[in-house]
């Protein structure tokens, strides 16, 4: 980078976007497509790569610059973010988590493990940031992100919202397309329930001659790095390419996760996203991305033995069982009330 993009970097007002996402899910191609680039010679990226946008000043002479930073080698180059988000830059950065669509087998994995990531790297920036202006910094964020709901949407109460701006990118749907009807359903569903509860747009993306979708990509990229307005989508259809901006969907709509009838009564959930993490790795058993669990399902649950006994831990256990509950019975409120 030399000594003028440095410069450009400096300016408060200029906005980032990182782009993360498994490996060769398609985050080079869309930042190609988006700079107006051709993307047919597109290489894997290694390590950290950054480009810069401009776009013309709507009331001024001059441009406006976007910062454009890729994370490549999919989650084995995760710790990377740190290089990307920092205290300078949180308030003006948002995220585009790619997703590819035609491997539904490490479509969970990836996904939880970048939002796990993302959740860190905030939450670490917020509570050691140096500049003395972090203190409200969370609640402006969230602020914001609660913003693209209405004030009486009915989910507000459910959602755990994410701090940064994110976009969902799930590419490849012209393989995703050929998949089974049912296997559709369930991908469809679980990504809007995903993308609803954080807080995020979600939209499915090909390169390969869909300039509907891709164009649709370009305006959510252009709406991070330059407030450019995007307008409302709601295409929810699993036989039709997603495209659904954060605040236009529903619990109602989305419906309960897949679960089969006879597992019911087995499971150790907790929370919704827990619920739908269970439906959905049923159907599709998670491949070996070589992220380390934490626990196996095999082993025995340590909340029920008295020498792990801790009351905080018990009050938020709690807790998460009483927002189960209350999502369960939501649900089913709806339910009743539709078939009326």
């Amino acid at each position: 980078m030399n000594s003028k993009e440095k410069n450009m970097t400096k300016n408060e007002h200029e906005k980032s976007v990182v782009f993360l996402g498994g490996k060769s899910s398609g985050k080079t191609s869309i930042i190609l497509r988006f700079l107006e680039r051709p993307d047919d010679q597109a290489k894997p990226t290694v390590g950290v790569e950054y480009v810069y946008a401009r776009m013309n000043k709507s009331n001024s002479m001059g441009k406006d610059i976007g910062h454009v930073w890729e994370v490549g080698g999919g989650v084995l180059m995760s710790k990377l973010i740190e290089s990307v988000i920092d205290n300078k830059n949180i308030s003006s950065t948002g995220i585009v988590l790619t997703v590819d669509l035609s491997q539904p087998k490490r479509l969970w994995t990836v996904l939880e493990h970048w939002l796990r990531v993302l959740k860190s790297r905030v939450d670490d920036v917020i509570k050691h940031g140096d500049d003395g202006k972090n203190g409200r910094i969370r609640e402006r964020l969230l602020e914001a992100a609660r913003m693209k709901y209405k004030e009486d949407h009915p989910d507000l109460d459910l959602l755990d919202l994410f701090p940064l701006p994110i976009t969902i990118v799930c590419t490849k749907y012209d393989t995703f397309q050929n998949f089974e009807s049912e296997e559709r359903k369930v991908i469809c569903r679980t990504l809007r329930f995903l993308a609803h509860t954080i807080g995020a747009h979600l939209q499915f993306c090909s390169t390969m001659k869909c300039e509907g979708l891709v164009s649709r990509v370009k305006g959510l990229i252009s709406n991070l790095l330059f407030n450019t307005e995007i307008a409302p989508s709601q295409q929810t259809a699993h036989n039709k390419p997603l495209s659904v901006t954060a605040g236009q969907d529903t619990m109602q709509d989305i419906g309960m996760p897949p679960i089969p009838d006879g597992d019911v009564g087995k499971l150790s959930a907790r929370t919704p996203m827990e619920l739908w993490k269970y439906a959905y790795t049923k159907y599709f058993p998670q491949e070996d991305i070589m992220i380390s669990s934490s626990s196996s399902s095999s082993v025995k649950d340590p909340s029920k033995d008295i020498q792990y006994k801790e009351v905080e831990i018990d009050a938020l256990k709690m807790q998460k069982d009483q927002e189960l509950m209350k999502y369960m019975k939501t649900l089913e409120r709806q339910d009743e009330l539709r078939s009326l």
